[in-house]
Order: structure tokens, then C-alpha cells, then sequence
């Protein structure tokens, strides 16, 4: 008989009140899970080491997500931007977890003014669970892509996990698309440690039925002139549920620091749950962080013009929100990739 471990998870920085229930969320995972295997295709210019060097790492969703892994002996390995070395091709995962209960876990390391993309495709129809966890350190203007695609026609559990650093003026970009799985449990932490390093992360999700899903996103500042983006869209049904943290923290000393968190959240039915908890902690004066959220249903002269030009509303909200989703898979920069989550939403070239 297969045992369960419950673990805390997506914890905000900064505590709200806890009647609200959003200060972190719970995930059960099975004792019984196994270190994975994907299908992998590595660039000729990427080095592979082990991921010994990124425990300390700090990630979204928590200490509990490492040290799970850690307890099932999960060996991660690690994809290495040599310095200097732009990686024209990008590092392909594709894991297909099915029923399974499987665990991966990977590292990126972008040395010194080196470029390089990893696309992970989790693609299934399995009500299975998946855990993976990704950590990424990025040197002195490096630029390092982590596109991560969720297409899920099944039930499973997907817990991801992510964490970075970014020195001098480096850059990390993070595209995420989470179509299904139930629940699905995603967190992102990047600390701009350096002068004039960036963060921009783009999110986009889809949820129906009774699917839950629950983010938390945190871009931490520490070295002067560093930027973060924020931007979250996404599509409610039925009786989905989501919650999404977004925090900004301002660290002492951060000073001409700039972040900035956007969410749209296309409500389709009124039965749909959302939380949105837009978080800036300022502990430096000399800052500019921005946040915002649009979150409802379509206009109703919008609806109205198309429902005149002969469109069902139940036409109109779904052209709408697939728009949505493949406006975020244009991020992707990956036509291979993009036109898998076309033909997942149903709008590849044949339609």
C-alpha cells in the first residue's frame, strides 16, 4: 500500500492574515516515488556535471521540495553554458509521466557571457504524480531560458520547482505553460544578486472543471540597477480554483532597483475561485516597483459586437481565452514547442 507524505509548500515571504488561507499551501506526495527517466536531447556545446553545487540555492516552493528529493536519492544533473558560448540550439526534455509517481531533478549552469535555452515538454493523460525541480545559476551576462510546458489530458499531480541566482548583469527568463493536471503546484525564486542582473518570468494557465492549481512567484533584489517582470495570464472554468502569489522584494541595498507584477485572469463561469496576492517589500528607499491585476469577465460591448457578427458567447470566451494561452506560447521562442501547445489547445494548422 502506497504512503503518503504531506509537505508545506509555496510559502509567501511576507505573512497576510491567515484566515485568508494564501500564506503557503499543501501538497501530498507519495513515499513510494521513483527517480524518473526523460528523453533528452543535449546541444554538442553542453558539458553535463552533477547538481552537487546548487543546494543552497534557495527555491519557490520551499526547502521541503530538495529534501524530498534528497530522501528518494534522486541524482539531478546538470546542463553546463561553457564561458563565452552561445548554445544555438536548446537543451530538449520531454517526460511523459503517465501513471506513474516519478521525480526528476536538473540544474543549468550559464558561465560567464554565455547563452543557453532548456525546454522541458511534460506531456500525458496519466493521473500519475510528477515532482521535478530545476535551479539555475547564472554568471557575469550570461543569459539563461527556462521554458517549462505543462500539457496534461489526465489528473496527475505536477509539483515544479524552481530556483536561480543571477550575477552581473546577467539575465534569467522563465516561460511557463500549465494547461490541466489537478493539482498543479509551481514555484519560482530568483535572487538578482548582482548589479544589473534581470528577471523576467511569463506564466500562462488554463484550468477547468474541478482543477486546482497554486504559484508562487518571487523575484528577489539584492544588487543595485537590477530588474524584475512578473506577468501572469490566465483562464478559469467551471469550478477551477487558482491562486497566485507574486511577490517583489526590495533587499537593503538594491538601490535604483525596478520590478514590476502584471496578472489577467479570464473568468469564463461564475463558479471559478481566484486568489491574487500582488506582494512589494521594500527594504531600500530608492526603488520603483509596480503591480497590477485585471481579473473578470470580457467586456460587455466586446461580447456583444462579436455575438452581432453572428459568434455564440460560448464562441467568443473560448476564442478568447485559447488567445490568451498562445499569446504567452509566443514567449516560447520555439516554433517545435509552440505548435505542441497549439495542438494541445486544438488550433494547430489543419484548424
Amino acid at each position: 500500500m502506497s504512503q503518503e507524505k504531506k509537505m508545506k509548500v509555496n510559502p509567501i515571504p511576507a505573512k497576510t492574515w491567515y484566515w485568508l488561507k494564501v500564506n503557503d499551501a499543501e501538497v501530498t506526495l507519495s513515499k513510494d516515488a521513483k527517480m524518473g527517466t526523460a528523453k533528452e536531447e543535449i546541444p554538442r556545446d553542453i558539458s553535463l556535471t552533477t547538481v552537487d553545487g546548487l543546494d543552497q540555492i534557495k527555491t519557490g516552493m520551499g526547502p521541503e521540495i530538495l529534501e524530498d528529493m534528497n530522501e528518494h536519492g534522486v541524482e539531478g544533473k546538470a546542463f553546463v553554458a561553457k564561458a563565452g558560448t552561445n548554445v544555438k540550439e536548446p537543451v530538449r526534455i520531454c517526460i511523459c509521466p503517465g501513471d506513474k509517481k516519478e521525480m526528476f531533478r536538473y540544474g543549468i549552469y550559464g558561465e560567464k557571457d554565455s547563452e543557453v535555452t532548456v525546454i522541458m515538454l511534460v506531456r500525458g493523460d496519466g493521473d500519475g504524480e510528477l515532482s521535478l525541480l530545476t535551479q539555475i545559476r547564472a554568471e557575469e551576462n550570461a543569459r539563461v531560458r527556462l521554458v517549462q510546458v505543462y500539457l496534461n489530458g489526465g489528473e496527475a499531480t505536477c509539483v515544479n520547482d524552481i530556483g536561480g541566482e543571477a550575477e552581473k548583469n546577467a539575465r534569467i527568463e522563465v516561460v511557463h505553460i500549465f494547461l490541466g493536471g489537478n493539482p498543479t503546484m509551481s514555484g519560482c525564486h530568483i535572487a538578482l544578486n548582482g548589479k544589473g542582473s534581470s528577471h523576467r518570468a511569463d506564466v500562462g494557465f488554463m484550468q477547468e472543471g474541478h482543477q486546482q492549481i497554486d504559484m508562487n512567484y518571487v523575484a528577489s533584489h539584492v544588487g543595485k540597477k537590477t530588474v524584475s517582470e512578473i506577468y501572469d495570464t490566465g483562464v478559469l472554468k467551471e469550478e477551477a480554483r487558482k491562486i497566485f502569489r507574486g511577490t517583489i522584494d526590495f533587499m537593503r541595498g538594491c538601490s535604483e532597483a525596478s520590478g514590476t507584477e502584471s496578472e489577467e485572469v479570464l473568468l469564463m463561469d461564475d463558479t471559478v475561485i481566484n486568489r491574487t496576492v500582488p506582494t512589494i517589500l521594500c527594504g531600500e528607499e530608492d526603488v520603483e516597483g509596480n503591480h497590477g491585476a485585471t481579473i473578470g469577465k470580457l467586456a460587455d460591448d466586446l461580447v456583444f459586437y462579436l455575438e452581432s457578427r453572428g459568434m455564440s458567447k460560448e464562441e467568443i470566451y473560448q476564442m478568447v481565452a485559447i488567445g490568451k494561452i498562445i499569446g504567452v506560447a509566443h514567449q516560447i521562442e520555439d516554433e517545435e514547442t509552440e505548435k505542441q501547445v497549439a495542438d494541445f489547445l486544438g488550433v494547430g494548422e489543419e484548424d
